[in-house]
């Protein structure tokens, strides 16, 4: 039943998962940084017990691991492994179920990434992995710099059109299937960027309105 309705779905909405499909709300991204953080913190505590140390320096601590792996490099090297991996794992669990399902700037169904992993399109098991991986751990952000990028400069053909604010947010809505939440927030910085030359702008076209 569920897969007819979707089907009919997409046949009348379509389906495109863009890179505002992996936004996070701004408090919880926070949240997201405090937690990963803490990861640095952990390795040092699992790094301390491999090696059975209480307190040593970085550098000592270096020298200590690297001891501890030439007795042995296989099996410490594993066990290493295993120990950073147990640790990392909770603190990866716990950024996951501080942003999922609420996290997201998009909810479902509006989110296609979610809509494609919550309704099985995903194999089952990897469904959370494929779902958290990319919002939740930001792990490739050279594609979110190359988007924002591609914001700016299409805000800035608005600009040669003389558009305000709204009328661009609604080009690129319409005809670059950009979310207005991601053309404001683009637009938000580039004013903070160039104030001087947004307000002799804006001035400019204001007589239209």
């Amino acid at each position: 039943m569920f897969s007819r309705l979707f089907t009919i779905f997409l046949q009348i909405h379509g389906f495109m998962c863009e890179v505002d499909d992996l936004l996070i709300s701004e408090d919880l991204d926070l949240r997201r940084k405090d937690i990963l953080e803490t990861g640095e913190k952990e390795s040092e505590q699992v790094h301390l017990q491999f090696t059975n140390n209480n307190s040593v320096g970085s550098t000592d601590l270096q020298k200590e691991i690297e001891k501890v792996i030439r007795t042995n490099v296989e099996p410490e090297t594993a066990r290493l492994d295993r120990m950073m991996s147990s640790k990392m794992n909770v603190i990866t669990s716990e950024a996951n179920n501080a942003l999922f399902p609420t996290g997201l700037v998009k909810s479902f169904p509006a989110n296609c990434l979610s809509l494609m992993t919550v309704t099985g399109a995903k194999e089952q098991s990897n469904m959370r992995h494929h779902h958290s991986q990319l919002p939740c751990l930001q792990c490739h952000p050279q594609s979110y710099i190359a988007y924002i990028r591609m914001v700016q400069h299409l805000i800035e053909r608005c600009l040669i059109l003389r558009m305000n604010r709204d009328d661009c947010v609604q080009a690129l809505a319409q005809h670059a299937c950009i979310q207005p939440l991601v053309t404001l927030a683009v637009w938000k910085g580039l004013l903070k960027e160039n104030k001087g030359f947004f307000h002799s702008y804006l001035h400019e076209i204001s007589p239209r309105h």
